[in-house]
């Protein structure tokens, strides 16, 4: 989808017209990635790159530009999982700022909380990407499509297993009051002590309520 009038003059538009006009004319994203989360369960999901490569062609039509301005460590862990493997477990706090090339006084600053989990030391950066990608995705208001699955070896299926996690529980962060009523309905004291099946039906609660 693209906007239709030819005489329109972006250099004319304040920053919410111009996201506003972004939001339309992508309508959504397609998700190219299939990520299990089992032997015989997955969901799909959009990737980083192509949040970015869609929202910035449109940035340039519309003369914005976005970037990370902050990204905070808000906490940091290192568990031994069900396997007896060593994670590290980051979250953070990303704030991305959205700035209207016409007028440089017009910024725009999303902010949205994220989770890495990593056997090694990419859990930070895992975090900043999650971050990175919800916050372009909230910002423009863009849903996401289907797309045929891909297929993972089991090496990546079990990595993103954890992504998957991370997922839902970076979506919920972002919906404190829903996230509230799911820790007591589930019975738990925190979103992490979710059992497999739980974090299967937070996401497919996620996904009736539309809050990707």
């Amino acid at each position: 989808m693209e906007t239709n009038d030819k005489d329109l003059d972006v250099t004319k538009m304040n920053i919410f017209e111009k996201m506003q006009a972004i939001s339309n004319d992508i309508g959504f994203i397609q998700k190219e990635l299939n990520v299990a989360t089992g032997k015989t369960s997955s969901y799909k999901a959009v990737s980083e790159r192509d949040v970015i490569a869609e929202t910035k062609k449109y940035e340039k039509q519309y003369r914005l530009y976005s970037l990370v301005s902050e990204v905070k460590l808000l906490n940091s862990e290192r568990f031994t999982n069900s396997k007896g493997n060593i994670q590290f477990d980051d979250r953070v706090e990303v704030t991305m700022d959205i700035i209207n090339l016409d007028n440089t006084s017009e910024i725009y600053k999303v902010k949205t909380l994220a989770r890495g989990l990593d056997g090694g030391d990419k859990g930070f950066g895992k975090a900043t990407t999650y971050g990175r990608k919800y916050a372009l995705l909230n910002a423009y208001k863009l849903g996401t499509g289907e797309d045929p699955d891909n297929e993972k070896t089991p090496e990546q299926q079990e990595q993103e297993i954890n992504d998957f996690k991370a997922n839902v529980i970076n979506i919920l962060n972002n919906n404190e009051e829903y996230k509230n009523k799911l820790i007591v309905s589930f019975g738990i004291s925190e979103l992490e002590d979710m059992t497999d099946d739980q974090y299967k039906s937070a996401y497919l609660a996620i996904q009736k309520k539309g809050l990707e």
